[in-house]
């Protein structure tokens, strides 16, 4: 994927750099739900009992995605686990492509609702960090993403971050020098520590980027079940 780019903007924390290989871009995939564990096989099976049901509902939806063209935002934006344990650098889609994508996402993310519903007494799952009572049911951003990372856990940090220290990851390690500059000017003494690459990626690459979807995929127990969007 990055070869298709003319910028280098990933920071190094996050860098993945299987995303340098020729074969990433055809294999890019978004996610539509969060990333429910099940540690059982029996909800396994239900699961995926589930989904083929859901998607043979929403064939229409589906054929309609096989001929539908999706787009990036120019900007990255760091995500976090809801626990705040692990942070995510991801590529938002466009507003229009999440539009177009909501009614999917909604769909799918409704199997682990309904799951949930009709069997009480088994496990019912779980999203990283989620609270017991709290389950995480829906996607908030849909994005593709391009590399984590883990703040290292030691006795003499304060690892207790939250949606403050998130918004200033966004609004402040994303931006450049000069946007910086822009919007702190003197107040902020140590600006000339800051890097002034480019965050963010230009008209073509963008256009480079766009995709239309061909397969609906189900990643389970370590491996991947495909569903074409159109027999």
């Amino acid at each position: 994927m990055l070869n298709l780019l003319e910028t280098s903007f990933i920071p190094n924390r996050f860098m993945n750099y299987n995303l340098s290989e020729d074969n990433t871009f055809p294999s890019m995939h978004i996610s539509l739900t969060p990333l429910v564990n099940y540690k059982r096989m029996k909800m396994l099976t239900l699961y995926k009992q589930a989904f083929e049901k859901k998607i043979k509902e929403i064939r229409p939806l589906l054929t309609k995605l096989k001929s539908t063209t999706f787009t990036f935002q120019t900007s990255p934006k760091i995500l976090s686990n809801y626990d705040y344990s692990t942070f995510y650098l991801v590529l938002p889609l466009s507003q229009q492509s999440c539009k177009n994508l909501k009614q999917l996402s909604n769909e799918l993310s409704h199997i682990r609702i309904e799951l949930l519903k009709e069997h009480q007494n088994m496990e019912p799952g779980v999203y990283p960090g989620e609270e017991k009572d709290k389950p995480v049911l829906f996607q908030p951003c849909i994005h593709y993403t391009l590399g984590k990372m883990k703040i290292p856990a030691r006795k003499d940090q304060n690892l207790h971050f939250g949606m403050y220290e998130t918004y200033y990851m966004n609004e402040v390690l994303l931006k450049t020098k000069s946007q910086l500059s822009d919007m702190f000017g003197a107040k902020m003494h140590d600006i000339h520590k800051i890097s002034d690459r480019k965050l963010s990626l230009n008209t073509q690459e963008i256009e480079k980027l766009k995709f239309i979807p061909t397969d609906l995929t189900l990643s389970m127990s370590g491996g991947q079940l495909r569903y074409p969007l159109s027999t």
